[in-house]
């Protein structure tokens, strides 16, 4: 009875420490930045459960960055981890790209800001000799993710800012789930 107080207790501390009203927008927990060229569009994902589409589609990406949101004051408990599954839709189906496990860890300022891994969880399917091979994209060859970016992982293997593209075709986010 008493852990579960404590617990309530440390829940609406950081609540009131980080301002949580009704009435206010939830945090960013992440922004996928949309490169296209030379220009950038930039696409918030707020920390709220659920599934989200965009209102309209964007062109397909070169490539995607993803940079942390809002950061949480040093006082403030450390945030649960997030996962994001990304998709790819069409008007038919969605089809799964990747998912970014968010955790929180401490900027140089002190305060929790995201940190983010890839999961990448490719569609495979037996071959004739029933091995393992991934589902092909154009003409026998992968559609892969590939890493581009210059940022460095932290000892748990999470980056401060992920950027990635597709070995073979333009990245299509346009729905995600937050869970």
């Amino acid at each position: 009875m008493l852990f579960r107080l404590t617990s309530l207790f440390a829940a609406l501390a950081t609540l009131w420490l980080l301002g949580a009203h009704a009435d206010e927008p939830p945090p960013v927990l992440m922004v996928m930045d949309y490169q296209v060229g030379a220009n950038h569009m930039p696409q918030p994902v707020p920390m709220k459960l659920g599934e989200f589409t965009l209102s309209e589609a964007l062109p397909g990406a070169d490539k995607l960055r993803i940079l942390p949101g809002d950061a949480f004051p040093a006082e403030a408990a450390r945030p649960s981890d997030r996962a994001v599954e990304l998709y790819q839709s069409t008007t038919q189906a969605r089809s799964l790209v990747c998912i970014v496990h968010v955790r929180y860890f401490r900027n140089p300022r002190g305060q929790w800001a995201a940190n983010f891994q890839l999961v990448e969880q490719p569609l495979v399917a037996r071959d004739a000799n029933g091995n393992w091979k991934p589902f092909s994209e154009i003409r026998g060859a992968p559609g892969l993710i590939v890493l581009t970016g210059s940022a460095l992982p932290n000892a748990e293997g999470f980056y401060p800012s992920l950027e990635f593209g597709m070995n073979l075709k333009k990245v299509y986010v346009n729905s995600w789930a937050v869970r």
